[in-house]
């Protein structure tokens, strides 16, 4: 009896142990997960990881945008076709976006890596 009930504490310890809710301060350990501004993001080197949020105002051609954030700063983010994963997004729509700092002679990009619908925070 008291082998079973033993048996049973140590499954439900390690059921407990796996998985949850993760506490938001998490996040700031790896700032590629804090979302940063478009003027803070030109300012960081090439590569590396950011994230945005904004909407995007227009398409340039070639798979480029041009995407504003909160504050109307703009910079040209880069998304491949596959990265909208069938999502229908317009100038309206707020989005999130990962991907790497791209600098170069011609100035500064966001080459997405990763693109989703922002969710409203209340």
């Amino acid at each position: 009896m008291i082998k079973k009930f033993m048996i049973s504490v140590a499954l439900a310890g390690v059921v407990f142990a796996q998985g949850g809710f993760v506490d938001d301060a998490s996040k700031s350990k790896n700032p590629s997960y804090d979302t940063i501004s478009v003027a803070k993001a030109k300012t960081l080197a090439d590569d590396t990881k950011v994230t945005l949020e904004g909407k995007i105002l227009r398409s340039l051609g070639d798979e480029k945008y041009e995407f504003v954030d909160a504050n109307g700063d703009s910079i040209i983010i880069e998304i491949d076709d596959k990265d909208f994963r069938g999502q229908t997004i317009d100038k309206n729509t707020k989005i999130r976006i990962k991907g790497e700092i791209d600098k170069d002679a011609n100035g500064v990009e966001i080459d997405t890596e990763w693109l989703e619908i922002a969710i409203v925070e209340w």
